[in-house]
Parts: C-alpha cells; sequence; structure tokens
C-alpha cells in the first residue's frame, strides 16, 4: 500500500467535516513530512483548510462518469471501449498484464468483478483519409485520428464506493505534494533551514519516484520508471537525515521552515480548484477513431473522456475511465507467458 492510505470508514458526512475526519487527515499527511509533527497543533491548524480541499475533490470526484464494463464482449458494443482498444484481445490482455489487477482478484478469492481506473495517453494526429464531401468519396480528405496509448491500472477496488475512496486519497495526495513542492523552493535562509528544505525536496524525489501509492501519478501512470540506483541513493540519505533531524535540537531556523511546508500547504489546499483540476472533452468519433462532425453522414459516436492536468516537474495529462472488469477476463501467469513467447 501506499505511503497515504487513506482509509475513510463510515459513511461520508455533510459539510462541514468533523474535526476528528479532518484532524486524522492532517496527520496522514504529514507522513509526507514528518518533522512537521512537531510544529504546534500542526493537525488542527490545517484541518479547515483540509476541509476545503475534500470538498472540492468529492466534487471532482461526483463528475466522473460511472464505470464501463471491459471485456472483449464489450468491444463490440461499448463505443468508448472499441475507442481505446484496437481489438477484443487487447482489452482482455492490457487488463491481464496489471499488476496491481491480478494482486486484488489474488487477494479476493470472491470477488466476481474489479472496479478500476485505467489511465490512458490521448493523442490526436492530422492525415489524409478516405472522406465524402459533399457526394463524392474522396482519398485526400485531411482527417483528425485519435490514438489511445500507454493503458495503465494501477488502483482497484471491490465496489464503487471503495475506489472513489482511494481516488479521494490519491487527488489530496496530490495536493499535499505540490504544496510541500512550494515550500521547498521557495526555501531561503540561513544554513538550517536550507538543510531542511534540502530534506525535503530529497523526500518528495524519493516520493514521486517510488510512484507507488503517492498522488495522481501512482494512479493514471504514465510517469518514467524510477532509476533503482538513485532511489536507493534517496533512501540512504532520508535515513540519514531523518536520523540526524531526531537527534538535533529544533533550531529557530528549523522551525521558520517548518513553518513555511505548513503555510504552503495550508494555501495548497485553501485553493485547491487552482492546483489540481481534471477535464471533460466532449468529441465524436467514428468506428476508426476519426474525428466527426455533428453534420457528418459516417457513423458516429458522442463521447465525453475525463483527462487530469497533473502539476510537478514535468507536468502531466493524463485521459481516464472507471473500469468495471470481471474476472473471467482475466488471463492466467501461464496464458499471459504464452501470449509474451508469440511476440519472441
Amino acid at each position: 500500500m501506499g505511503i497515504l492510505n487513506w482509509r475513510l470508514n463510515g459513511r461520508r458526512r455533510a459539510s462541514p467535516h468533523s474535526s476528528r475526519e479532518l484532524e486524522a487527515l492532517a496527520q496522514e499527511i504529514c507522513r509526507l513530512s514528518p518533522r512537521l509533527r512537531l510544529l504546534p497543533r500542526y493537525a488542527q491548524r490545517l484541518a479547515p483548510h483540509l476541509g476545503t480541499a475534500l470538498d472540492y475533490v468529492r466534487t471532482l470526484i461526483a463528475g466522473i462518469p460511472a464505470p464501463r464494463e471491459a471485456s472483449p464482449q464489450a468491444w463490440a458494443t461499448d463505443p468508448y471501449v472499441h475507442a481505446c482498444f484496437g481489438t477484443p484481445h487487447d482489452v482482455q490482455l492490457i487488463f491481464s498484464r496489471s499488476a496491481d489487477l491480478q494482486q486484488f482478484f489474488e487477494t479476493s478469492p470472491d470477488a466476481t468483478e474489479a472496479f478500476a481506473v485505467l489511465g490512458m495517453d490521448m493523442t490526436e494526429k492530422r492525415t489524409l483519409g478516405v472522406g465524402l464531401e459533399g457526394d463524392v468519396m474522396r482519398t485526400d480528405v485531411l482527417q483528425t485520428i485519435v490514438n489511445f496509448s500507454d493503458h495503465q491500472v494501477r488502483l482497484c477496488g471491490r465496489d464503487k464506493p471503495a475506489l472513489c475512496r482511494q481516488i479521494e486519497g490519491r487527488m489530496l495526495d496530490q495536493l499535499a505534494l505540490q504544496g510541500l513542492a512550494s515550500a521547498a523552493a521557495g526555501g531561503v535562509g540561513r544554513d538550517r533551514r536550507l538543510q531542511e528544505m534540502a530534506l525535503l525536496g530529497k523526500r518528495l524525489r524519493f516520493l514521486e519516484g517510488e510512484g507507488e501509492g503517492v498522488g495522481m501519478r501512482a494512479m493514471l501512470g504514465g510517469a518514467a520508471a524510477p532509476d533503482p540506483d538513485e532511489q536507493a541513493r534517496l533512501r540512504a540519505q532520508l535515513a540519514e537525515g531523518d536520523a540526524n533531524a531526531r537527534t538535533a535540537s529544533v533550531s529557530k531556523d528549523s522551525v521558520n521552515a517548518l513553518e513555511s511546508q505548513l503555510l504552503s500547504l495550508q494555501t495548497t489546499f485553501s485553493d485547491a480548484k487552482s492546483y489540481f483540476f481534471i477535464e471533460r472533452r466532449h468529441i465524436r468519433l467514428s468506428r476508426m477513431n476519426v474525428v466527426t462532425g455533428e453534420d457528418s453522414m459516417s457513423p458516429s459516436d458522442a463521447l465525453e473522456f475525463t483527462t487530469a492536468s497533473i502539476p510537478g516537474d514535468p507536468p502531466a495529462t493524463r485521459t481516464f475511465l472507471l473500469v468495471r472488469i470481471p474476472r473471467a477476463v482475466m488471463l492466467t501467469r501461464m496464458r499471459l507467458l504464452e501470449e509474451a513467447e508469440r511476440y519472441l
């Protein structure tokens, strides 16, 4: 599980949120920068700002379209599945290759299906193709073709509410990472404060490099694989820095650096919509993924795709769908090996 394993048990409460819920979230967030716990009343000071972010995040999640069945059979009938995958077999193969999905079914033997987030790169290409211009069929018509690639499934749950709770956690993760990154980038002062911010910068690079359970990149994929040697060096440096921090006295400069981190988190959570958002894009596609107009005579479907703009260095944009995967779709590990051998 990730470092921020957001477990919000019980039914969701109407705003205003309970202080217990928000302070528990604040304590989880401070695992990203553990020395924030040295500040007096850190959780209480962060809680009201978290309430604002939580309302915003839940509004975003409520607007995400309902899960779609992801199966080879759905490829023929569901225009979304057809648009995102080249063949029915691609549907089965991509989901079967997800280690997180495989692990979910292995650890949930009674589950007949899983709910998951499918992250993808969505690109457009202008090209010449066959099309009607008036009543004349031409072979040099300028067309826009939409392509979906780099399919990744990392986040899954037993049902939609469980999946949405995980999505909520990843969105809050992302806001926390952004707030701490802003503090690290703006770190100035004497040696002690610079050391505090340098340690924070290393921690953030480590967390984002791990890519497991932290932020939207961990949910939607798309990040480059972390360098194992670099991650090992960062892990060792963090361990040394944390050990030194536990034995050192808390100087005034250190307190100032931690206060800067807390202030940056407060600012980010209070204005969450300026730091993270998702967009809906309406597009009409033919069965060959060619963009068509409303007045086109070619058979096409009006689709709506959800895209997340992820801040960071570098920033990223990923299109995603909520999907429901029947257990019967999943290939066994032996079948996956046989599929891999076919390409050798």
